[in-house]
Parts: C-alpha cells; structure tokens; sequence
C-alpha cells in the first residue's frame, strides 16, 4: 500500500536523486576539462552517492509497505518492513552524510593549504571517522539478539529506544556540518576584497547551511514526546528530514569543484560578475594579499578558478586551488604602472612595462 504521504515522499526522492546524480555527474566533466587526475574527494563524492541511492531504495521499499501510514492500519508484516526500513537506512545514511563530510574537507585541503587550517581540517576529518565509526556499530548492535530490531513484538522489550541513537546521531551530525561550514568563513573574511565578493565566497562555501537547518529540524522533531507516538505515520516526516539532508550535503559537496564548466552552465551576466581577465589592464602584476602559497603547494597540479574579482580599478581577487606552475589559494592581485622623474627633476614619467626594467 502507498499512502497519499508516501507518493509525495517518492516525487522528493526522484527530484533529489536527479539532481544529486546530475551534479556527480557534471563533476567528472568538469575533472575531464582540467585534466586532473581523480582525487580522493571525488572518491568519498561517490561513496556518498552510493550510500544515499541504496537508502533511497530502502525507502521506496518502505514506501510501498506503509510509510506514512497510522500503525494500526497496518499488519504484523508491513509494520516489520518498517522497522528493517529504519535499521538500514540507519546505517546508509551515516555513511553517506560521513563520506559527504570528507569530500568538503578533503576539498578545503585543496583549496586552503595553509597548515594551521589544515591541521583543523585533519582534525575535525578525525572526528568524522569516530562519528561514523561509533554510531553505526552502536545502532545495528543496540538490540539483542540483533533480529528484533525488526520484529515488531520484540522491539519493545529488547532494543534500546531509538529516539536516543537518532538524537546522538543529529547531535554530532550538526556540530560537525557547523565547524565544517565555519571553518573557511575567518580565511575568506581577512581578504582584501570587496563586501559583496567575500558574501559571495561565502555564500558558494555556506551551502551546508541549509543541511545544518535540516538537522535542526530533525533534531526538534527528534526530541518532540510525541515522535514515536504513532512510529509508521511519524516515519514520513524524519524521512522527509532525512533526504533532504543527506541530498543537500551532496549538492554542497559537488558544486564549488563546478567552476571549470561555469562558462557553460551560468548565464551571460553571471559570467562578466565571474570573469576572470579584466580588459585593457597591462601593468605589471603584484601579488598583495595570499595564503596557501609555496612551498610544498608547487607539487599540486589541480587547475581550475572558482572565483575572480575584477573592479574600475583593476584589482583581481582569486580562488585557485593549485594551477600547475602557480601559487595557489586565494589572492588578490593589482594591476600598476611604475612612474620615473629625470635627473633635473622635471615631471617627464613613463609606464613601464616589465621587460624595460
């Protein structure tokens, strides 16, 4: 049976699923157009992908035994297949929100090398592996023996009560997504750029802002007395909580390694607001503002731009993970012209250009 709840659940979950696999998709395109080879973040992108495609499975599973149905409506069977709904999904949704999580700090390695951040970033990579390391072990043993957790008439007496592992699951999950998102956040705002450039940076680096709001919600909702009150009807809702999550993560997780493929996707305006070279500048080029640069950074051959700023006054302010030959982090560059006074002090003075010197 499909409830008028479980239809609307499914539409979502296709919506999600396209998009999630679209962006996967165009990030292999975009790696194929920098000719880089294929990194770890790619690999735990996939992982993710893979993990929410099979718990998305689960559910359409779960969908078409009731979920979104009140539990009296349904038989000792259907309400089984929940409970096996619940114990898997478990399990496929940690590792997918857990290998979504390293693909952003195995991105921010890239971007921001700097080693006080990166020893941040390793740190808090850490805390993913134990996050996912001890929830999962601790849900598929919290039942004894292991089978009631999906045997309606043993849940009660011999499984843990769920509503604990779900809050100390969201709990982590949200501290974890906020350092993440707030980590480059101090890097981005200590720039020497414009306002509305650094929202801009960001904003492209916050999309886990809206997974941090799903948590949040899950979390009240979680914690609300009358959560397991009716558990096939309330099931509805933290999937809904659930998907959105673990889709949002993913979009976050692929769309700053697009920027190679923004001349192709975004429209004419957005790419003068991005471009790259500003016209008519020919002075020499001085590097004013960098971080990430140097030194072991020149083995990285990764080559792509996410984001240039270009004003009236010729400033540029990059976002460049590793260009093969180049520095790499973010900078900010100023186009200048070098004046020169004769001997006899006269107001004679000349551009030059960097060959002349």
């Amino acid at each position: 049976m499909i409830t008028r709840l479980g239809k609307r659940l499914i539409v979502m979950i296709v919506f999600i699923t396209i998009a999630v696999v679209g962006l996967l998709i165009l990030r292999f395109i975009a790696m194929k157009k920098q000719k880089r080879k294929l990194r770890s973040d790619d690999i735990f992108a996939v992982m993710a992908t893979v993990n929410m495609l099979i718990w998305y499975g689960t559910g359409i599973w779960g969908i078409c035994n009731g979920v979104g149905a009140h539990a009296v409506e349904l038989s000792l069977e259907q309400l089984s297949v929940q409970f096996k709904l619940v114990f898997a999904t478990s399990v496929t949704w940690t590792l997918s929100t857990a290998f979504c999580k390293l693909a952003i700090l195995r991105f921010y390695l890239v971007v921001f090398p700097s080693r006080r951040f990166r020893y941040v970033t390793f740190a808090v990579m850490g805390a993913t592996f134990v996050y996912a390391g001890v929830l999962i072990p601790l849900f598929i043993f919290s039942c004894k023996p292991v089978q009631a957790a999906w045997d309606p008439l043993l849940h009660t007496e011999k499984c843990w009560d769920w509503r604990y592992h779900s809050i100390a699951s969201t709990s982590s999950n949200l501290f974890i997504e906020l350092v993440i998102v707030c980590m480059p956040l101090p890097l981005i705002w200590n720039l020497k750029m414009r306002t509305k450039k650094k929202v801009t940076v960001s904003v492209m680096f916050s999309m886990g802002l809206v997974v941090i709001a799903a948590s949040l919600w899950r979390m009240i909702t979680t914690i609300a007395p009358s959560q397991y009150a009716d558990f096939s009807y309330d099931l509805y809702l933290i999937a809904v909580q659930s998907s959105l999550e673990g889709g949002f993560g993913l979009v976050a997780a692929n769309l700053p390694v697009l920027a190679p493929l923004l001349p192709i996707l975004v429209p004419v305006r957005v790419k003068k607001y991005f471009s790259k070279y500003s016209s008519g500048s020919a002075g020499q080029r001085i590097t004013l503002k960098t971080f990430g640069s140097g030194g072991r950074n020149k083995e990285r051959k990764d080559n792509f731009d996410i984001l240039t700023e270009e004003d009236a006054a010729s400033d540029r302010v990059e976002l460049t993970p590793g260009q093969a030959g180049r520095n790499h982090g973010i900078s900010m560059q100023h186009d200048i012209e070098v004046s020169v006074a004769s001997r006899a002090g006269s107001t004679n003075s000349k551009a030059r250009s960097p060959n002349e010197w």
